[in-house]
């Protein structure tokens, strides 16, 4: 019995092994507890716990004289009294969070560095034991209060004397609470070399009273010190500041977006001082005009105003003095910009004036687009309108720098569509100003300022000889339907003085109009009575010279050219008497003076470039002056010309060649489609036929197939095309295109190709044979089969090596008598041919079928990107064995001998329980 126990035992023992512990005996004991997992953190807190309740108080200090410290349970933190040297050591910084006020029991002297002393204490907001502290001694403090977020009494530091001290830097940054800075008034910062994001964060700052008398003869680095300080409104205290060796000052107001003047700055001594200004007043969104920041010499003014998204008037940049100066992303973001100042470059003395108007492309300028669209224009609206880069050029190439009207620089203003009023003498003499007027907008008639003796001024009209309608000075008028950049004449009319209006012109001189005295005899002296003496005084008729204006238009592609273009005035014998360039759309020839009547011919024309990307109109006007005496001492010119007085040149069209390649396919059918669009440089959409392609509202649908393309020619110059592929068929991906988007330039050939590959899904094919046993005796007997009782190999065959390869695993049969093969994947078209056959084995009484069949898998190509399969067989897919009657009788398969075995193994299970049981039961 006890062997039997034993042996039960330990095969208990062994099953105990593989039983899940939940199927434990209630009643049984509880394995013993396992440890728990301590981490080096959770053994360590204790500890620290420990650490921390000592590390409230302590000594703070070297020397006799150190003073203690203690922090209580409601954050105030004690300190005794005594003088203090230390190098920079904070002993309560590990609970800087948990301070919220500071008290003193006495007097302390402090003396050497208190960096960050007091730096993140969040939660501090009474400081009034700092009243008793003398820093004197103290020479460098750097972030002392930064990051006090809750601090906003400053008031117990207004008796510190920091005539010592070289660095503040960040001294109060992040103390978003502060808001009075007036307790600062009378700190002496005069030795102090950076104030580096001195208020930096300080959000609740709204005015910098306090500061006025604050005074830098050593600073030179001003960088961040009140960036970020997002409610600061008012920055009058900086008035009067000495700013000694300034000289970096970027960040310095940036995010300061309540800002709304910075004229307070005008007193800054900025003009003998090389600035690095980068972001200074970035982010200063309410700030619209920069008056105040005159006769500044700037070296690095990139991102100076970026995003001052309000920023309207920049006329004060016109006086600077930029030698080298960096513009880059100087007013990006600023889309409000109306007015910007150049700098004068006519010396050479400000060559960065060209960086500026780099970085005047900027302004209004869209997301995404290459370049601005905004045009710029004088003040007197006659230089310009120019884009950015057209005024850039222009500077750039200048023939006469000194007397250029862009290079001598001045305030140029943000041009809108306009009309022109042009004021025409008729017969008088002198010249006036034209106005433009904005398209929606009506012109205010002004006085006249031309002057013709013996004539009366009556008003203006639309007409040269039109005295029936006249407009008055103060009137308003605006033609039907003015066009921008066009000119609109008002003629000035006038009224014949009679005889006894006309007089001398001077009452002294009793001189006629256009007679000048030569000589003249006895013409001083005594007249005896009675007696006549005679005065001879000899006169010569010599009229006044007149001037005549000829006016000429020059446009490109029938708008203002943001380019130049040269002008040619001859004379009747072929000699060039002026050459001139135009200035935006006027053709400037200087007046023509005349002296003597008579009957004048001159010819204008455009000296053709070397551009070829222009053409250029040959054209040529022929002019007749005509100049007669008025008999009042006045000549009149006239002028008749014949031509037209626009020189239209065009830019060359651009052409867009859009082609189609495919690979991974030799068909040719395929059909592709592209959406294309067109715009014109204003954004305009294009219509018509242009090429192969015909556009409605700017859009178009060209059709390709693999290798072919198609031409889309004859577009303006400055259009901006858009080009993807739709609808793309099944199978194909679109490989790359390139080119897609962008502007074209006059006379560009621009390629757009379009790859798209063709791939196609994996096909799959999956062969299928049966398998049968039945009776050697009896063939219509037939015989259950065991699930993988017979097996089978196939191979594929290759016809030129006459090769077989074998093909996956070997399947075997189901009780039903499938057979499956492994499916076959298919990633090319084709026909692939396999050889399937059973495995033969050496079993007693089986007599196997040795046939083979051929199965022939075609593979095809849908043309949408999908391989489909078809599945054929040579010879009977049946395979048929034999066997005895007798000899499989008694077979019970594989699976009878496991159940077998499963069954005795309870069998035996149960014996030796009932054995065990009833020993425990009389043990209990």
């Amino acid at each position: 019995m006890n062997k039997g126990i034993k042996a039960a035992t330990a095969v208990i023992a062994s099953l105990a092994m593989f039983w899940p512990a939940s199927a434990m005996a209630v009643g049984e004991p509880a394995p013993p507890a396992q440890p728990a997992v301590v981490t080096a953190e959770d053994g360590a807190a204790p500890m620290a716990r420990a650490a921390a309740d000592a590390a409230t108080s302590g000594i703070w200090g070297n020397g006799d004289e150190a003073v203690t410290w203690s922090l209580d349970g409601q954050g105030t933190l004690h300190l005794g009294q005594g003088h203090v040297y230390t190098d920079g050591t904070t002993p309560w910084q590990s609970h800087a969070a948990d301070i919220r006020r500071i008290v003193s029991d006495g007097p302390i002297t402090v003396e050497g560095e208190i960096n960050g002393l007091f730096k993140g204490c969040t939660n501090l907001t009474d400081i009034s034991g700092l009243s008793s502290w003398d820093v004197s001694g103290v020479d460098q403090m750097p972030e002392l209060f930064s990051g006090c977020a809750s601090l906003e009494n400053l008031q117990p530091l207004s008796t510190w004397n920091l005539s010592a001290v070289g660095d503040v830097t960040e001294l109060f940054k992040g103390c978003a609470s502060l808001k009075d800075l007036r307790p600062l008034s009378k700190w002496d910062l005069h030795g102090v070399s950076t104030v580096t994001s001195l208020f930096e964060g300080c959000s609740s700052l709204q005015t910098l009273n306090g500061l006025d008398s604050w005074s830098f003869e050593a600073a030179n680095d001003f960088n961040a010190m009140f960036k970020g300080c997002a409610s600061l409104s008012d920055i009058d205290a900086l008035a009067h500041w000495g700013l000694g060796y300034a000289s970096n000052m970027e960040s310095m107001f940036e995010g300061c977006s309540s800002l709304t003047s910075v004229k307070a700055l005008s007193a800054w001594n900025m003009d003998e001082r090389y600035l690095d200004a980068a972001s200074m007043f970035k982010g200063c969104t309410r700030l619209t005009t920069l008056d105040g920041l005159g006769h500044w010499t700037v070296m690095v003014a990139n991102a100076m105003f970026k995003d001052c998204t309000g920023l309207v008037d920049a006329s004060a940049l016109g006086t600077w003095n930029m030698p080298q100066t960096d513009t880059t992303d100087m007013f990006s973001g600023d889309d409000a910009v109306a007015s910007v100042g150049i700098p004068s470059n006519a010396q050479g003395q400000n060559p960065s004036s060209l960086d500026l108007v780099h970085a005047m492309e900027d302004i209004g300028k869209e997301q995404g687009a290459e370049a601005s669209s905004v045009q710029w224009i004088s003040t007197d609206g006659y230089v310009g309108p120019y884009t950015a880069a057209a005024m850039y050029d222009h500077m750039t190439n200048s023939e006469d720098p000194e007397h250029d009207p862009v290079t001598a620089g001045g305030v140029f203003i943000r041009y809108t569509p306009s009309w022109i009023t042009v004021f025409d003498a008729n017969g008088a003499l002198g010249s006036m100003d034209a106005i433009m007027t904005g398209l929606a907008d009506s012109a205010t008639v002004p006085r006249s300022s031309f002057l013709r003796f013996g004539w009366t001024f009556i008003g203006w009209s639309t007409q040269k000889d039109d005295q029936t309608t006249l407009y008055q000075p103060g009137d308003t008028w605006k033609p039907s339907d003015p066009h921008p950049g066009t000119r609109y004449t008002l003629y000035a009319q006038w009224k014949k003085q009679s005889s006894g209006e006309t007089g001398p012109t001077s009452g002294a001189s009793g001189m006629l109009p256009g007679w000048e005295q030569v000589s003249g005899e006895n013409t001083v002296g005594a007249v005896p009575a009675n007696s006549m003496a005679t005065a001879t005084f000899t006169n010569r008729y010599n009229p006044q010279s007149t001037a005549l204006q000829l006016r000429f238009t020059k446009l490109l592609d029938g708008n203002v050219p943001d380019r130049d273009f040269q002008f040619e005035l001859l004379d009747q014998n072929g000699k060039a008497v002026q050459t001139v360039h135009n200035v935006g759309a006027q053709i400037p020839f200087a007046p023509l003076t005349f002296t003597q009547t008579g009957t004048f011919t001159y010819y204008v024309r455009e000296v053709a470039g070397s551009d070829g990307t222009i053409t250029y109109d040959g054209h040529t006007v022929e002019v007749t002056v005509t100049v007669t005496d008025g008999k009042d001492g006045t000549l009149a010119a006239t002028a008749q010309l014949v031509g037209d007085t626009t020189f239209r040149n065009a830019s060359k069209p651009a052409t867009l060649t859009l082609s189609k390649t495919v690979t991974g396919t030799q068909d040719t059918g395929r059909k592709f489609h592209f959406a294309v669009t067109l715009a014109d440089n204003a954004s305009r959409a294009i219509s018509g036929t242009y090429g192969d392609a015909v556009f409605t509202d700017g859009k178009a649908d060209v059709e390709l197939t693999a290798g072919t393309s198609a031409t889309i020619g004859n577009i303006p110059a400055g259009a901006k095309y858009h080009v993807e592929e739709t609808d793309i068929p099944a199978g194909y991906a679109l490989q790359s295109l390139t080119n897609p988007d962008g502007t074209l330039s006059a006379g560009e050939r621009m390629a757009v190709e379009a790859v798209n590959a063709y791939s196609t899904k994996a096909g799959y094919a999956t062969l299928q044979v049966h398998k049968t046993l039945r009776s050697q005796e009896q063939p219509d007997v037939r015989f259950p089969l065991e699930r993988g009782r017979f097996t089978f190999t196939m191979c594929q065959i290759d016809d030129a090596s006459k090769t077989c390869a074998t093909v996956g695993k070997n399947p075997a049969n189901l009780e039903d008598g499938t057979v499956t093969f492994p499916q076959l994947a298919y990633v090319t078209p084709g026909t692939y041919k396999y050889r399937i056959s059973e495995v033969a084995r050496k079993d007693d009484g089986i007599v196997y079928d040795g046939h083979t069949v051929v199965a022939t898998v075609t593979v095809a190509d849908d043309g949408a990107g999908a391989l489909t399969t078809a599945v054929s067989y040579e010879g009977a897919t049946e395979f048929v064995n034999e066997t005895h009657t007798a000899s499989v009788m008694p077979s019970t398969g594989r699976q009878s001998v496991t159940g077998l075995l499963v069954a005795v193994g309870c069998a035996i299970a149960l014996a030796m329980l009932t054995v065990i049981l009833p020993v425990r039961h009389r043990k209990h």
